[in-house]
């Protein structure tokens, strides 16, 4: 557990930094409270962090699908110059596959973000005080914990 926290003393993760940014913490309270944070809410996070794993690489798969079909498509005129149309389409897919990463990882971050400031949200106001909508509530307690 030791190089866990200093670890963490070290490089905290941009999760914690948010977390204490909306707080408004001071590093060695931003360190314990992120811990206590996660340790109390570990089945939320991690529901839903997995979840929002399973959607980025959905669509992953998705945008390099369709961007390397589309390539496929406009290069059907060009079959007759070239002597294979696979390798040309494997680099499209290739490059494809990491342009996909990092908008899904912008993405990803969003979801993280929306959840952390959420359960924030949720812990530090009464439920007719927060700031988050009877819908989101409503998904993240029917999804959150199963």
């Amino acid at each position: 557990m030791y190089k866990c926290e200093g670890s963490l003393l070290l490089d905290p993760p941009v999760s914690s930094i948010s977390l204490g940014l909306i707080r408004g913490l001071l590093y060695s309270d931003l360190i314990r409270r992120t811990l206590s944070f996660f340790f109390s809410n570990a089945a939320r996070v991690g529901a839903i962090t997995y979840v929002s794993g399973g959607v980025v690489f959905v669509g992953k798969v998705f945008i390099t699908t369709t961007t390397t079909g589309g390539a496929y498509f406009l290069m059907e005129g060009l079959r007759q110059q070239l002597y294979s149309m696979i390798g040309p389409l494997f680099f499209i897919a290739f490059i494809a596959w990491f342009i996909a990463g990092m908008f899904m990882s912008v993405f990803d971050m969003a979801i993280a973000t929306i959840l952390q400031c959420f359960v924030a949200d949720e812990e530090m106001f009464s439920s007719d005080e927060m700031y988050a909508e009877g819908t989101l509530k409503s998904w993240v307690d029917d999804h959150g914990s199963k």
